[in-house]
């Protein structure tokens, strides 16, 4: 996992600078590991984290927002900042490359 305290700043930081494409992939990635935590924690006495629940659907909302521009319902302020920073700061801004 990319972040292991399921935080989306942490996981723009790593991607930032990558292309879209890779970045659509590390976030789904990351959003399917975070989804299993949540249905197999390893220890059932540790006190889940809120952003177990939180944190993959802001990936998938990211992923929304790059592939189909669709506004993100979960991000607001500084999250959705995030993500119009990284799509801005892409060069060049074709999918593909």
């Amino acid at each position: 996992m990319i972040s292991d305290k399921l935080e989306i700043k942490e996981f723009f930081d790593a991607v930032s600078g990558r292309p879209i494409r890779e970045a659509i992939l590390l976030a789904n990635q990351e959003a399917t590991e975070a989804e299993r935590q949540q249905l197999f924690p390893g220890n059932k006495q540790e006190k889940r984290n809120p952003g177990h629940f939180e944190y993959p659907e802001l990936l998938k909302e990211f992923i929304r927002y790059i592939r189909y521009s669709v506004k993100p319902k979960m991000a607001e302020g500084e999250k959705l900042d995030l993500f119009t920073s990284y799509l801005n700061s892409t060069k060049p801004r074709n999918f593909w490359d």
